[in-house]
């Protein structure tokens, strides 16, 4: 049975909610000065997603460090496990890079594995990340990477409907994952065993009239079961990362996609690490016109050099 969905109004603030007592290391580093930048926000409120982004079903109240912004309503869930393979990693990069530049805001769990890797890539392709926490802003012991999340915090937001310093119990992670489902538009589940928050996350989407999709992977690797069962029972194929960015509407943010050639050169440097000539071979184009295109792409943090004058995708 899943919890209840109760957010209804709540007149509790930030200072009736905190344990003083504790010592904070979760996202607020002991001495950092950020208690005073978190804000405790109620659906009546015009900053809370319920009234901001139309998102009712998201808790009141929930604790905030950073913004959420009105470009935050097309906003896409990407979840997974923490134990993830070569293969969902990479898949996890290239989604949230794909949706960065399309200016969607990636929603994540702030976890380990596929969390952490989405939040990391949108970052570093500049765009908007929300981590939603199992524990309080100022837990002291946290699940998460503090410094990860105060990165988030700097360009988008972390929040968590808990007290700030309640630790991470498991009992909190099915109410995080629901409210993962209610922050997006959108829910995709890359790599997910049969016991899965990812799969608590997707069957909150489902009861939350959210789209699911799934990505598919190797049989033998236990991650994609949970995938393939989603699959199975109704969730939509995810086979091309292209065809859903492209689908996903655009955000203000929204950079241009890559354009045929770079499409084709990136394909050709998943297949291995690639000179220059090797690229303007393949392509039929000239020397200097392929290492312009491999230096675009590097700077948009699709291709990585090699030692050697070697490059390859950055996945």
């Amino acid at each position: 049975m899943l919890p209840s969905m109760g957010s209804g109004r709540n007149s509790l603030t930030g200072r009736a909610m905190e344990n003083k007592d504790s010592r904070p290391s979760g996202v607020l580093r002991p001495g950092s000065g950020r208690e005073q930048e978190i804000r405790w926000l109620t659906d009546d409120q015009q900053e809370h997603p319920a009234t901001l982004l139309g998102r009712p079903e998201v808790p009141s109240p929930i604790a905030v460090l950073g913004r959420i912004l009105p470009a935050d309503r097309n906003a896409v869930a990407v979840v997974g496990t923490r134990s993830a393979s070569q293969y969902g990693e990479a898949v996890a990069r290239r989604l949230a890079r794909a949706l960065a530049r399309r200016g969607v805001t990636l929603v994540s769990g702030g976890a380990y594995g596929i969390d952490r890797v989405s939040h990391e890539a949108a970052l570093q392709a500049g765009g908007r990340t929300i981590a939603v926490l199992g524990e309080g802003l100022a837990a002291p012991h946290s699940a998460s990477d503090p410094e990860l999340l105060a990165r988030i915090a700097e360009s988008g937001a972390v929040i968590s409907e808990f007290s700030l310093t309640a630790p991470p119990k498991r009992w909190q992670f099915p109410r995080r994952n629901r409210t993962i489902a209610a922050m997006a538009e959108r829910v995709v589940v890359i790599e997910a065993p049969e016991q899965s928050g990812a799969l608590i996350t997707a069957e909150w989407a489902r009861k939350l009239q959210r789209p699911v999709f799934a990505v598919p992977g190797p049989i033998d690797l236990a991650g994609t079961v949970g995938p393939h069962r989603l699959i199975r029972e109704g969730a939509a194929l995810l086979d091309d990362i292209e065809a859903f960015v492209g689908r996903t509407r655009p955000g203000p943010g929204c950079r241009a996609q890559p354009g045929p050639v770079a499409a084709e050169l990136l394909g050709l440097l998943r297949g291995g690490a690639t000179s220059v000539d090797d690229v303007a071979a393949a392509l039929g184009i000239a020397a200097p016109a392929a290492a312009i295109r491999l230096l675009e792409l590097e700077l948009l943090g699709e291709v990585r050099r090699q030692p050697g004058g070697l490059y390859e995708a950055a996945e």
